[in-house]
């Protein structure tokens, strides 16, 4: 069936108000979060602010001691001040990253077919390893991977009938992703300079909430592993969340008793703090997340040593530009402990200078992972002629059948 714009242009005139930008956050209300923000260095102590919100189990963020180091909860990038041309931005950003190694990783799937009675997937990941050496020096690995009908299919405890697993896919392509990275540490833990890893998304791995225990379980200990491999080799590792829509800093603010739970509405944390990061490469301090109990599955047994990293991923706002909202930067708290946290923080920000916006190294890792409709109907086809040549049994779906065919 065809978009009918006339109907579609009707909706949109008739949800004219409800669509306005106000109504994803009253102004008033945002300004209020301003203020509380940009005043909470003022008046409390760190030690005051952790009292307070010792009493929750997830009480959203908590100051980490940067709290104490600096004027505001904002540190400020004063080199980016007196950039005029994209010429100056590039030559600090080469500068910042000569010899020194960055590795990225991204990934993209094919999820169960229902075109066929015999359900198929496909996952792809690529690892770009960049050592930013004069004339280029590159490292590329692209892994795939065919999930099989008895891969995909598990019992349905409510009525012991298989059905079809539709997060084994996703679990598969997070775990061969983490591996990747893991596996890259321990090729370059040698290096004079550490390198940096870029991991595309969030380390606290929120969205296990409502999954199976088992699935919960291979997130976790896949994440866990990836992060104890960090902190053993001292290798830096952060989970890069462009256009970040999270709410730690509003939790951590009404828990604080400084705004009331009635007043939240839909406020994301950007909304507040993009206005207090003037300058290309601003960024908060770093607060430890204590948002979701989903990072109790943060745990891993690494090279004969237990890790818990329940409690320690920290994050940051950074302002990279190029819209209103702000990216996050998530990582292990070894980075800031262990005196790593300027050094990987400058490597992010020259990253994404070179890649306008957001990590070069993680846009070629896309580029390289990316699986388009067009890819996926050849792969179709090559499952079908393959189970054609090897007598494999495979039946089209009546309904996909015909839908494919009246769509042509």
């Amino acid at each position: 069936m065809p978009l009918y714009p006339e109907k579609i242009v009707r909706q949109f005139e008739e949800r004219k108000e409800d669509l306005k930008s106000e109504s994803i956050g009253d102004l008033d209300l945002i300004n209020k979060y301003i203020r509380v923000l940009k005043g909470l260095k003022k008046n409390f102590f760190l030690e005051k602010i952790t009292e307070k919100l010792s009493k929750y189990d997830y009480p959203g963020a908590v100051p980490s001691s940067e709290f104490r180091q600096h004027d505001s909860v904002i540190v400020h990038f004063e080199d980016s001040s007196n950039w005029g041309s994209h010429q100056t931005v590039n030559k600090w950003a080469r500068t910042k990253l000569e010899d020194i190694t960055t590795v990225g990783v991204d990934g993209s799937q094919i999820n169960p077919t229902p075109e066929f009675d015999r359900p198929i997937g496909l996952v792809q990941v690529a690892r770009i390893i960049n050592r930013h050496k004069e004339g280029g020096s590159y490292d590329r690995k692209v892994e795939t991977e065919i999930l099989s009908t008895d891969d995909l299919m598990m019992k349905d405890s409510d009525t012991d009938y298989a059905k079809l697993d539709d997060q084994e896919v996703h679990v598969r392509r997070f775990e061969i992703e983490t591996r990747l990275l893991k596996e890259g540490m321990e090729q370059y833990k040698s290096e004079d300079e550490p390198p940096v890893f870029f991991y595309d998304g969030s380390l606290l791995i929120w969205f296990i909430t409502h999954l199976d225990p088992d699935k919960k379980e291979r997130y976790g200990r896949a994440m866990g592993e990836l992060l104890a491999s960090s902190r053993k080799h001292k290798i830096p590792v952060v989970g890069y969340v462009g256009g970040s829509n999270a709410t730690e800093l509003k939790k951590m603010i009404i828990n604080l008793d400084l705004i009331t739970q009635s007043e939240e509405f839909l406020i994301h944390d950007y909304q507040f703090v993009s206005h207090l990061t003037d300058n290309w490469g601003d960024r908060t301090i770093l607060f430890n997340s204590l948002q979701s109990k989903t990072t109790k599955w943060l745990k891993a047994d690494h090279q004969g040593e237990h890790f818990d990293f329940s409690e320690d991923i920290m994050f940051t706002y950074l302002n990279t530009g190029g819209g209103p909202q702000l990216d996050r930067i998530e990582m292990p708290r070894w980075i800031f402990e262990d005196g790593f946290l300027e050094y990987t923080m400058d490597v992010i920000r020259a990253e994404n200078a070179i890649g306008r916006g957001f990590p070069e190294i993680l846009q070629q890792a896309d580029a390289d992972a990316v699986i388009n409709g067009k890819d996926r109907e050849r792969f179709l086809r090559m499952y079908q002629k393959f189970s054609e040549e090897n007598d494999i049994e495979l039946r089209w779906n009546k309904k996909a059948k015909s839908k494919k065919r009246r769509r042509r």
